[in-house]
């Protein structure tokens, strides 16, 4: 899990691994744990299970924080980094990537 705080900014980017066939739904509902804490999250999972391996991420991002930091933007640069999709919601958003192998370069991206 990484707790950051950069230049004054509070955000968390973690990876878990989830026991589930809906992996976006699990990572939406670990999210809830964070709305206490008023900060942007982005979750991910790697589904190792299937033939090919692939990224989930989830990213939510207060209301009050919106003008400043787009969710569908913010996960956009993970799945970008992992060669897949995006789609959201300046508040919610999610996507995948199957290059497993560039995780820590697009989370590294995504804390700039």
């Amino acid at each position: 899990y990484q707790r950051r705080v950069r230049a004054g900014k509070k955000f968390f980017i973690g990876q878990f691994e989830i026991d589930s066939k809906k992996p976006n739904k699990a990572l939406t509902d670990a999210s809830k744990k964070f709305e206490d804490e008023n900060i942007p999250v982005i979750l991910l999972h790697v589904d190792t299970q299937k033939k090919k391996k692939a990224v989930f991420a989830f990213s939510k991002v207060p209301a009050s924080l919106v003008s400043k930091l787009s969710a569908e933007a913010w996960v956009k640069i993970i799945t970008n980094e992992l060669g897949g999709n995006s789609g959201g919601k300046p508040i919610l958003a999610q996507g995948f990537g199957d290059d497993v192998t560039k995780l820590s370069e697009a989370i590294k991206k995504a804390t700039e």
